[in-house]
């Protein structure tokens, strides 16, 4: 009978130790997903700020022809107004 209570101790002792080392992994488990909730979250982060660099690249690079053409464009329509004014001043002048 002894032999019986021993296995019955060496069980309950196989059982609380396989019940211990399931609380641990499930409590690792957890840690480890909220790291990788963490991590996954950093990543999304980077990925946004990443896109919004490109965004604002792709938008300075685009605009940059359009502002220098318009700034061409009045630029030569300046010249053409003094060439239109300076003619016209001397034809002003020539007037009797």
């Amino acid at each position: 009978m002894s032999s019986v209570t021993k296995e019955k101790e060496d069980f309950s002792r196989l059982t609380d130790r396989n019940q211990k080392l399931v609380e641990s992994m499930r409590s690792e488990y957890a840690l480890d997903s909220i790291v990788y909730a963490q991590e996954k979250q950093g990543q999304k982060a980077r990925l946004q700020r990443a896109d919004y660099f490109r965004n604002v690249l792709l938008l300075v690079l685009l605009s940059a022809p359009a502002i220098g053409f318009l700034l061409l464009r009045r630029y030569r329509m300046n010249i053409m107004q003094k060439k239109f004014l300076v003619e016209k001043n001397g034809i002003i002048e020539n007037e009797p």
